[in-house]
């Protein structure tokens, strides 16, 4: 989920703090949680430019493949779906921010600092200059710390307080807040010659990206690339796209999509 609220304090009064009563309001809307819903004629679209929901697609293609499959002398398929897979690091996201005189410090943990520079210098509107990012030990990423996640909210209460300001994220609010592995809706077809050797391949794929693009284009264009595996494959057609839903974000996870396509193999 995304922040909708941000309470800062001292230390102890924070632990104190019961939220259970805040004040926010929520109106279900209309929504989408499966890429195959999100395509439908009658989805409504999270982005209006972006028609089926579809956030960019990946295209490879060798030979003949539906010429191949036709004559091949044995032909499986078979349709898989997989889900969310969190991270998991050991240490979940945790970092402080202070001004250094106009500048804006943030110390966290973070596997690109100058991508997390250039989203806390947007998400607060500041000059890029004006935003320094020091990492500290990235306890565990695997991909997720490659999206920004606490650096413009401890950057926020720094600018608006003049105070450093610090957040360690639970279990639970790194889970909740954080990417996940794109779960994927596959089809795909393989044929082989009466000596066993693969003759051709038909693969599609649609990967879950949530609402926001992330990594979305990386693993809609790097899943064809690798379907057919390790396998000499000479008539090939593989297409990925990146689906947007109102689900959980999908983002970078060791692989980027490669694992979920494997299981196709």
């Amino acid at each position: 989920g995304e922040a909708v609220a941000l309470v800062a304090g001292e230390r102890e009064a924070i632990l104190d703090l019961d939220l259970t009563d805040f004040p926010v309001s929520w109106t279900e809307l209309p929504h989408v949680l499966q890429p195959s819903d999100a395509k439908a004629d009658s989805a409504a679209l999270l982005h209006r430019h972006r028609p089926a929901n579809l956030l960019t697609s990946g295209f490879v293609e060798r030979g003949d493949p539906d010429a191949a499959l036709a004559g091949a002398a044995v032909t499986v398929s078979g349709a898989i779906e997989t889900s969310y897979v969190e991270h998991a690091y050991i240490e979940p996201e945790a970092g402080y921010a202070y001004m250094d005189g106009d500048t804006l410090v943030v110390v966290a943990c973070t596997q690109a600092p100058y991508m997390d520079r250039d989203d806390t210098a947007k998400v607060l509107g500041l000059a890029v200059d004006k935003v320094r990012i020091v990492p500290t030990a990235t306890g565990g990423g695997f991909g997720s710390k490659l999206d920004v996640s606490l650096q413009p909210l401890i950057g926020l209460v720094a600018m608006r307080t003049g105070r450093p300001a610090a957040l360690a994220y639970t279990r639970n609010e790194s889970m909740i807040s954080t990417t996940k592995r794109h779960p994927a809706e596959m089809q795909a077809t393989i044929g082989a010659d009466a000596g066993g050797r693969v003759t051709g391949m038909v693969f599609s794929g649609d990967f879950n990206t949530g609402a926001y693009a992330s990594w979305g284009p990386t693993v809609a264009n790097r899943v064809p690339v690798h379907a057919s595996g390790p396998y000499l494959t000479p008539n090939y057609r593989a297409e990925g796209r990146a689906i947007h839903t109102n689900g959980p974000i999908s983002g970078a996870f060791r692989g980027f999509g490669v694992p979920q396509a494997t299981i196709m193999q």
